[in-house]
């Protein structure tokens, strides 16, 4: 998100003053990088916005407009409660004349941020529900086509324990696959979606897990939900 300061005109606004007032903004908590924007640079920039009307600023002196600081904030703190404290803090910056910067962009960035946490997790049950239901049933098909060999098993005299846990490790074993399968796609998606989202919202799609742990974390979900499933199907289709 960026936040602008603008600068009181005077010898803070420019020279070796305005690389430490650059060092006094990035050092409060909140601000991730400020960068100065002189008045001359102000001005190009807007020239520049007017691509085919730059006429309309023939005669303006270089110095209608005032000096700045264009300051990205940590991504933490892009909500309205957060976001607040750090302009007060800039405000009552000696050299600040004022601060600019989307409060209403921010109330509604919050919460599509808000809604899309809580319809993350309403998939995420919804997709452990399916997982458990498919394995379940994966278990199930299995069970009806080894239905022979179960019962000769039977008659052998083995264990219950002994019949049920090839079909516990295909359970465990088909969740732990599908978690790395759902992984690849995962990571597949984000890449693309960085192709094109601007790059002050790639922290959106930011995986701040390292990549390791995250891969260990979903494979043993995974391995928890085949778990899951063959049990829930062994008891329903396979009573022995």
């Amino acid at each position: 998100m960026m936040v602008v300061a603008y600068l009181k005109d005077g010898p803070a606004g420019g020279g070796g003053a305005a690389e430490g007032l650059k060092q006094g903004i990035e050092a409060r908590p909140g601000v991730k990088k400020a960068e100065y924007v002189s008045k001359e640079s102000a001005l190009s920039t807007l020239k520049a916005g007017l691509k085919g009307h730059e006429g309309l600023l023939e005669g303006v002196p270089a110095g209608i407009l005032p000096a700045s600081f264009e300051i990205t904030l940590d991504p933490s703190y892009i909500n309205p409660e957060s976001v607040h404290p750090v302009v007060e803090r800039l405000k009552a910056m000696d050299a600040v004349e004022d601060v600019e910067y989307g409060a209403e962009f921010v109330a509604k960035f919050s919460a599509f941020l808000r809604f899309m946490e809580v319809f993350t997790l309403a998939i995420g049950l919804f997709l452990a529900s399916a997982t458990v239901f498919i394995i379940s049933n994966t278990i199930r098909l299995t069970v009806y086509a080894r239905k022979d060999e179960i019962e000769v098993m039977r008659y052998l005299g083995e264990s219950n324990l002994f019949i049920k846990i090839p079909f516990f490790m295909e359970g465990v074993t088909a969740g732990g696959l599908g978690g790395l399968i759902s992984l690849a796609i995962l990571e597949l998606g984000r890449y693309v979606l960085g192709l094109y989202i601007p790059p002050s919202f790639v922290f959106v799609i930011e995986n701040t897990f390292p990549f390791i742990s995250l891969t260990g974390l979903v494979v043993l979900c995974g391995f928890f939900l085949g778990g899951v499933g063959s049990i829930v199907s062994m008891g329903r289709f396979l009573r022995v």
